[in-house]
């Protein structure tokens, strides 16, 4: 077995080129596995975690409306948890999405 350091993590990873929004989040999905975490598919209810840059309208309409809302987290959180062998606290990670696409 791998290392369970993020084994209580479930994460849906939407990271996206800024310029092409072709998916480039192979390696933190790889990175996060790496660390024992779940990484989910979609988006649902059980995930914990939400990675996120450049992310799609789909990712941040369905964490508004989740009840609880998954963390939403940058890469930074992801690379430290890495280099540290360590689950990091998501405080000084967390990213606010909630003015992303404002609606009207």
């Amino acid at each position: 077995g791998g290392l369970t350091v993020l084994s209580h993590v479930r994460a849906f990873v939407d990271v996206r080129d800024s310029h092409t929004s072709r998916d480039s989040g192979e390696a933190f999905v790889a990175f996060l596995e790496m660390l024992g975490a779940k990484v989910c598919k979609k988006l649902t209810k059980t995930c914990t975690h939400i990675v996120f840059k450049n992310g799609s309208f789909n990712t941040v309409a369905t964490w508004k409306a989740a009840e609880p809302k998954p963390l939403v987290v940058r890469l930074s959180w992801v690379t430290e948890c890495v280099s540290k062998t360590a689950y990091v606290v998501e405080d000084e990670h967390l990213l606010d999405i909630s003015d992303l696409f404002p609606s009207g």
